[in-house]
């Protein structure tokens, strides 16, 4: 998820954003971290599937994986 992306779910959960100008720099680095913690995630998934015959990991087997992770 991107920054922006991490602010809207925020939201959706019902943060109160009157008061979010005194916690923006703190709401901005927590969805900077989150972001990163996501990708490195999905990135360790992908390096850790099996390769075939060819060495190559398909798209279609990555994303498969990467949304397992949603049922952890």
């Amino acid at each position: 998820m991107t920054n922006d992306e991490i602010l809207q779910v925020a939201k959706e959960a019902g943060f109160n954003y009157a008061y979010a100008s005194m916690w923006q720099d703190e709401l901005e680095r927590f969805a900077a971290i989150i972001e990163k913690r996501t990708i490195e995630r999905c990135a360790v998934v992908c390096e850790t599937l099996e390769t075939f015959d060819t060495g190559t990991v398909y798209p279609e087997t990555c994303a498969a994986a990467i949304r397992k992770l949603g049922e952890q």
